[in-house]
């Protein structure tokens, strides 16, 4: 395996590998020390693996403002309520979205947590 053998490995895999929904390569790489990158739960978010964010937000992934825009985006209410939860930044974007999408739910939520209008 490319851990045995010492391979460079960057955040790049964590993302690819959390982006795809595979929770045992990313525990593998995080045992091994590979760093996580701020795309890695953008990535997750937009795909919705609530999971696998949760994970990484346990094992002190930073969270950036994309992430949260992709999770109302794509509608994934337990995932905005999860980053909200984690202190993940809002802004009047994602209302907007939000209500453009009619995420009605969503637009609720954001409100909850004091989203700008």
């Amino acid at each position: 395996m490319l851990l045995d053998r010492k391979a460079p490995i960057n955040e790049e895999v964590i993302k690819d590998a959390a982006g795809n929904g595979h929770i045992k390569i990313v525990r593998l790489l995080l045992d091994a020390k590979v760093p996580i990158g701020e795309l890695a739960i953008e990535w997750v978010a937009l795909r919705g693996h609530i999971g696998i964010v949760r994970f990484l937000l346990d094992s002190k992934a930073p969270i950036n403002i994309r992430a949260l825009q992709w999770a109302v985006r794509y509608g994934h209410i337990e995932m905005v309520r999860l980053l909200l939860d984690r202190k993940a930044p809002v802004d009047k974007w994602a209302i907007t979205v939000s209500a453009e999408n009619k995420h009605t739910e969503i637009v609720k939520l954001l409100r909850e947590y004091g989203a700008p209008e």
